[in-house]
C-alpha cells in the first residue's frame, strides 16, 4: 500500500529468524518498497540515481528545482505520483499531497525528473543475473510507463551496461529476485 509496508513482512522476518532460507529477505523487501531507502542504498553503493529528498509533514518543501516528481515513499503502480515541471505545478500539487493519509504517516519522496521520453527499461534480476528485460512504453498522453496505467511492454535483450547496472542495484538493496527500472 502507499500507507505502510505489507503486513506479511514481520512474518517473513520471523521465518528468517527461525533459520529458514528465503528469497528476498524482509530487509531487502523493505528496501525495495521504500523509495527513500532505495535511493539511500543506491547512493551509498555509488550507483546513479535521481537526486532525492524527503518531504516530511511540518517541514519545508525540499530545495530541488523542477522538473521533479513527488510520490509516496511506499507503493507502486504510479499511484499518487505527481510530475511538476514548474514551481507553479509544485504549488498546485501541494494541497492535495498534504491532505493524503500516506503523506501524514511517512512523508513524500521528491526526486529530480529523469525524462525518459515515455519509455524505460525494466530488468528482472535473479541471483545476480539479468534473466529478462522489457522496454515499457507509456500510454498515449501519459509520461508514466506503468502497465497498470495503460502502458505497454516489449521484450528486449538488455544492453550490457544496463544489465550491469541492474545487477549492481539488486546487490545494493540485498535482493535475490527483483525488478529494476532504468
Amino acid at each position: 500500500t502507499v500507507d505502510a509496508v505489507e503486513s506479511g513482512l514481520l512474518e517473513l522476518f520471523r521465518v528468517e529468524r527461525q533459520g529458514f532460507r528465503v528469497l528476498n529477505t524482509a530487509a531487502a523487501l523493505a528496501a525495495a518498497h521504500d523509495k527513500l531507502l532505495t535511493a539511500h542504498l543506491l547512493s551509498r553503493a555509488g550507483l546513479p540515481h535521481p537526486r532525492t529528498a524527503l518531504f516530511a509533514p511540518g517541514q519545508p518543501f525540499p530545495d530541488l528545482p523542477p522538473p521533479l516528481v513527488v510520490k509516496p515513499r511506499l507503493g507502486s503502480w504510479g499511484v499518487d505520483v505527481v510530475r511538476c515541471d514548474t514551481p507553479d505545478d509544485v504549488a498546485r500539487a501541494l494541497p492535495e499531497i498534504l491532505s493524503r493519509p500516506w503523506f501524514l504517516r511517512r512523508g513524500a519522496v521528491v526526486q529530480s525528473l529523469v525524462d525518459a521520453g515515455g519509455h524505460d527499461l525494466r530488468l528482472l534480476v535473479a541471483n545476480g543475473a539479468v534473466i529478462g528485460a522489457v522496454r515499457r512504453l507509456a500510454a498515449p498522453g501519459d509520461w508514466r510507463t506503468n502497465i497498470t496505467l495503460g502502458g505497454t511492454r516489449l521484450p528486449i535483450k538488455a544492453p550490457e551496461d544496463a544489465a550491469a547496472l541492474g545487477v549492481a542495484a539488486a546487490r545494493a538493496i540485498g535482493a535475490d529476485l527483483v525488478g529494476v527500472d532504468l
